[in-house]
């Protein structure tokens, strides 16, 4: 335990006396202290604050990573080159211990800089925040929907792949008997085109109907108010060409029975189809809203019911995204132990950093470790990219074309590549934070068991193996 102490105090101090380590704390600072003030967003306070907190974090996020690849390649592969491997394995260490000391080293000098650029991070946003000339409107809005941390619930989603086989089965039934029959490979591609409309339908309102959304698991006893939060667009889902249009929100309140009918049970509840507003408000389309919701609107059961009604002055069809709600937020925690959890997301990707890096600086030559391991998180990075576009199939001038054999072959690949490769935007919650969204300790546990143990600790196991077979009388210079 004592050799594995000094070596680990030997690399934090070899690293503080890095050239390039220290350039890139200097940038560190100058990011930290400066781009809160450049940061200007859309005008708005609540956009002001999003950006500032969301680029702050980023920028320190990816100035560590960059100095974490770098370093842990660094102070392995420099020191099988100069030889001071040589005079440190001659003492009754083995090498494998000298490898993890060395990545425990690279790991706690950037647990230090990461933790107080975000403690320094956190303090230029509340203080800009505090000597703000916003208006006590603003401030609370910034209160309630970034400065806080709450869970969101999204839509209860119904059967869609049961849907999409009725649909289809509906459509073949409007053909001719001669039509009715499909290759195997024309159905799967009639049942993918047909999901894809079913999917849009579910967020489509059309002029002068309703759509509803129902939400379960939603907490009864938590006591703090709900929000809804949705963005909607006209015409069609783009953010070009938007305009300001009408509707109507309504809820289900569930209201004491006692205070609407007279010999009401104890503890019954009746529940009443309430509108937000007795007229259509209008409403901005294509940028996300918020409104407040009472705590009525949640059932016994933890169930809530909303509904929008469409009253579009050009009568045209509204459009929700799935992925952009109409979502529910209860807050749940404090801003501070939301943020605490984001950074011990950060810490993580840095440990998983300086595992791949110290495990291929251990075995080649520091340029070609650095160029091993920056291909590696750009082949993730492509690779989830390649795989979160659906390639199977797609339109151009509204004729379906199949996909070639290289696209095909390429999105195999690149579910190949995820197997054994993490991309770093796993470890991404910038966003979260700037949101006023949850990090919910199961998110951080499931973050680093899948991706900074599952997959970095057997990276680190054959790093650590390879670098104790490595021979270093080859590397003995004239």
């Amino acid at each position: 335990m004592t050799a594995f102490l000094a070596i680990v105090k030997l690399t934090c101090k070899s690293l503080v006396r890095s050239r390039v380590f220290q350039l890139l704390l200097l940038l560190l600072l100058i990011t930290v202290i400066f781009l809160p003030l450049s940061v200007v967003g859309d005008g708005t306070a609540l956009a002001y604050i999003q950006v500032s907190l969301k680029y702050s974090l980023g920028a320190v996020g990816m100035i560590l990573a960059v100095s974490t690849v770098w370093v842990g390649c660094a102070v392995m592969g420099d020191d099988v080159v100069s030889r001071r491997l040589h005079m440190v394995v001659s003492k009754p260490v083995r090498r494998p211990v000298v490898w993890l000391a060395k990545w425990t080293g690279v790991v706690v000098s950037h647990a230090v800089l990461l933790l107080f650029a975000a403690a320094l991070v956190y303090a230029m946003v509340l203080w800009r925040f505090g000597r703000s000339t916003f208006s006590e409107k603003e401030k609370n809005r910034i209160r309630s929907e970034v400065l806080i941390g709450r869970r969101v619930f999204m839509p209860d989603r119904p059967a869609i792949d049961e849907l999409t086989k009725k649909e289809l089965a509906s459509r073949l039934a409007n053909l001719p008997p001669e039509k009715r029959h499909l290759t195997k490979a024309k159905r799967k591609e009639l049942l993918w085109l047909v999901r894809k409309e079913v999917v849009a339908s579910l967020g489509e309102v059309p002029p002068g109907r309703m759509r509803k959304w129902t939400y379960s698991g939603v907490d009864v006893a938590r006591k703090a108010p709900l929000y809804l939060r949705y963005r909607v667009y006209v015409g069609k889902v783009s953010s070009e060409n938007q305009r300001v249009t009408r509707g109507i929100w309504s809820v289900r309140l569930n209201i004491p029975a006692d205070k609407v009918k007279k010999n009401a049970k104890k503890g019954e509840v009746v529940t009443m189809e309430v509108p937000r507003t007795s007229y259509p408000e209008e409403i901005p389309c294509g940028v996300f809203s918020e409104v407040g919701m009472n705590r009525r609107v949640v059932s016994p059961s933890g169930g809530v019911s909303i509904a929008f009604a469409n009253y579009d002055p050009q009568r045209k069809p509204l459009f929700f995204q799935p992925k952009d709600g109409p979502e529910l937020l209860v807050p749940t925690v404090s801003f501070i132990n939301n943020y605490f959890r984001g950074v011990l997301v950060l810490l993580a990707k840095l440990a998983f950093l300086a595992g791949v890096a110290c495990a291929v600086g251990g075995v080649l030559s520091t340029p070609v470790a650095i160029f091993v391991v920056v291909s590696y998180l750009l082949a993730g990075s492509f690779s989830a990219y390649l795989v979160g576009v659906d390639i199977r199939l797609f339109e151009s001038s509204g004729v379906v074309v199949s996909q070639s054999f290289i696209d095909g072959l390429g999105n195999v690949l690149s579910r190949l590549l995820l197997v054994f490769i993490i991309p770093v935007q796993n470890f991404e919650v910038s966003g979260f934070l700037a949101n006023g969204e949850l990090i919910s300790w199961k998110l951080v546990a499931r973050i680093v068991f899948f991706n900074a143990i599952l997959r970095g600790v057997p990276a680190m196991a054959i790093g650590a193996w390879l670098y104790s077979r490595r021979e270093l009388g080859l590397t003995t210079g004239k």
